[in-house]
This record gives structure tokens, C-alpha cells and sequence, in this order.
């Protein structure tokens, strides 16, 4: 389980670690955390817990592919509330893996769900497709869904996953928008009041 603050810094850091994706991993995570723990332990209102990482790649022009990566973030607010919140992450990179580089534009739609119902998507767009340039070297388009206030009676459990669902790439080789049908999803994390 990682801490970060609240302010959700996400260094290039904190995925730099073996996120490049191979292709063919369908819906591989990069890296797994402990989601035993209740939000009780080891938390303040200062600091936000960040996990569920999975990555897939979700696109691709034969020479360039997408991915796309799901987090899930949660902080305690008082004695039953949480404020919870999805975090995506794109990036490009050679087919197969490899050296990340720019996108040409990304479409981005994080949410962050409950018991498998969305509560709060936000859509983000870079390059081509809106915004300011698309981040490159080992940079990447990270943003977070909206935050949703979440009440959790003591004893209760809720489950939370972060989604991005019906994104895009444009890629610099071919300069075609590349949908693609699969989402992606977070690892779930049961949340509970204990």
C-alpha cells in the first residue's frame, strides 16, 4: 500500500517501476498491493492511500501502443466518512515495450466506482484532442476522476475500483484516433469501517 498526500502528487517514480506492458497482457496489473488492511490502520486525514494498480494496453498502430493505467485513492474524512477517487494514467510507448515517448493526443476517462456503480467520471484530454501538449519521456498523463464522499457505517464495508472506460490515442505514426473497446480496471479494495 502506498501513502501519498493529499494533494496527490504522482511521481514518475511511483510507476517507474516495471510499468512498461507487454503486449498481449490483457489486463495484467504491474504491480499488486496488500488490500488486507481496513482503512483504520495507519491513517489521518493528512494523508491519502493509493493502490489497485493494473495496466493494459489498449491500443495500437503496429508500431506505437497505448496504456493505460486504474488506481484507486481513498482518505478518512471523520469516523464514517471516506473521500474516495479514481486515478488514471496513460502513456505511449514502442509495440511490445520499451522507451515511453509522447502521444500525440490521449482521451481519458477516469471514475472511481462502489459496489460496482460509477460515482464520479471526469474526462481529460491532451495533444491533439484538446488541452496542452501530451507529456512525454517519463511523464504521463495522469489525472484523477472526481471525489465522491462516501459513508461507511462502523462494521460496514464498501468495494471500490477505479475504472477508465472509452478512451483514446492518437499516435505520431499514423495520426489516427485509436478507440479501444476494452476497459481498463483497477485491482477492487474492500473498504471498511472497522
Amino acid at each position: 500500500m502506498k501513502t501519498i498526500y493529499h494533494a496527490l502528487f504522482l511521481s514518475p517514480l511511483l510507476f517507474a517501476l516495471g510499468c512498461a506492458v507487454p503486449d498481449g497482457s490483457a489486463q495484467d496489473p504491474t504491480s499488486e498491493t496488500d488490500d488486507s488492511l481496513s482503512a483504520s490502520d495507519s491513517l489521518t486525514t493528512a494523508a491519502a492511500t493509493e493502490g489497485g494498480h493494473a495496466c493494459n494496453v489498449v491500443a495500437t498502430d503496429n508500431v506505437t501502443e497505448g496504456v493505460h493505467c486504474a488506481n484507486w485513492a481513498f482518505v478518512r474524512q471523520n469516523a464514517t466518512q471516506f473521500q474516495i477517487w479514481g486515478v488514471g494514467e496513460s502513456l505511449c510507448q514502442p509495440k511490445g515495450g520499451g522507451t515511453e515517448e509522447r502521444c500525440t493526443g490521449i482521451q481519458q476517462n477516469v471514475n472511481i466506482n462502489v459496489n460496482d456503480q460509477e460515482q464520479a467520471g471526469q474526462g481529460h484530454v491532451c495533444g491533439v484532442l484538446g488541452g496542452s501538449a501530451c507529456p512525454g519521456g517519463t511523464v504521463r498523463f495522469s489525472n484523477t476522476s472526481g471525489h465522491k464522499l462516501v459513508t461507511i457505517p462502523v462494521g460496514g464495508c464498501v468495494t471500490i475500483q477505479a475504472a477508465l472506460i472509452n478512451d483514446a490515442f492518437v499516435f505520431s505514426t499514423s495520426s489516427n484516433l485509436e478507440w479501444f473497446g476494452a476497459n481498463v480496471f483497477s485491482l477492487p479494495r474492500s473498504l471498511c469501517n472497522n
